[in-house]
């Protein structure tokens, strides 16, 4: 099936909640232009190739009681994750969940 979870991985998650989100968020500024799906590839390439946890989903046990385990998300596509500000300044990001806004 997958992967059991290990207790970090379990505490980080449990911690996830509508009010405290644990969202992981990276920012990349270049000093020129760089083609979008150029960075795409190689993101996908030199950062997916090496973590596999990147393509993994958390599933929980139906009961509720039981391990968390790591599973390979079949449906996973780096372009939900991937975006860009079309060239402008991003002063503020939307959580995709619940329309909040971070600032």
């Amino acid at each position: 099936m997958g992967k059991s979870m290990n207790d970090a991985d379990r505490f980080w998650l449990c911690m996830d909640q509508p009010t405290n989100l644990m969202n992981i968020v990276g920012l990349m500024e270049f000093d020129a232009p760089i083609e979008f799906e150029r960075l795409r590839a190689t993101i996908e390439i030199r950062l997916l190739g090496a973590l596999d946890r990147f393509r993994r989903r958390v599933i929980r046990p139906v009961s509720g009681l039981g391990a968390y385990v790591w599973s390979k998300d079949q449906a996973f596509d780096m372009r939900a994750h991937l975006h860009r500000s079309g060239g402008r300044c991003v002063r503020h990001v939307r959580d995709s969940r619940n329309g909040r806004r971070f600032t």
